[in-house]
């Protein structure tokens, strides 16, 4: 929509409704509520090109939730992308304990060229078996992996 403004990556919405705050001629993709916090003008509301658009944050502790019976857990996890059908392995040992992924991003590790991060978020607690053996066989396959940690499913 604005063909000639620069953007410039930041950490969050917040932060750039600050930025934006702090420097004339400047604007911000946030929240209304960012917007009456720093003073700024709302230009346009519902600017996403997607109305069912969602934006999920999640909160990393010291610990996971108890099983519930009804949980999800996220895993975060690299593989050696040299090795053909790397990533597929490490999937297909889901699929061999019947545990369902619900979410799956990458992002770049920053480590070196072509290595991502994979996110998962899988049906189940950590402390259920089937994942438990899951975990222990998908090692196997990753370079790192990390249990983020698991929590009570919400339904929407």
């Amino acid at each position: 929509n604005l063909p000639n403004a620069s953007r410039i990556e930041v950490s969050s919405t917040a932060k750039a409704a600050e930025l934006a705050a702090a420097e004339t001629y400047t604007a911000a993709v946030s929240s209304e509520v960012c917007a009456a916090m720093y003073h700024l003008d709302v230009v346009a509301k519902d600017i996403t090109s997607a109305k069912d658009n969602t934006t999920r944050f999640f909160v990393l502790g010291q610990s996971s939730d108890l099983p519930t019976g009804d949980d999800k857990s996220l895993l975060m996890f690299t593989v050696d992308h040299r090795l053909p059908g790397a990533l597929c392995s490490a999937l297909d040992v889901f699929a061999k304990y019947k545990i369902n992924q619900t979410a799956i991003n990458s992002r770049p590790s920053r480590q070196r060229q072509w290595h991502y991060m994979f996110f998962v978020e899988i049906i189940g607690h950590e402390q259920d078996e089937n994942v438990a053996r899951a975990l222990e066989d998908i090692k196997s396959y990753c370079l790192d992996l990390v249990v983020l940690g698991s929590y009570p499913r919400q339904s929407y």
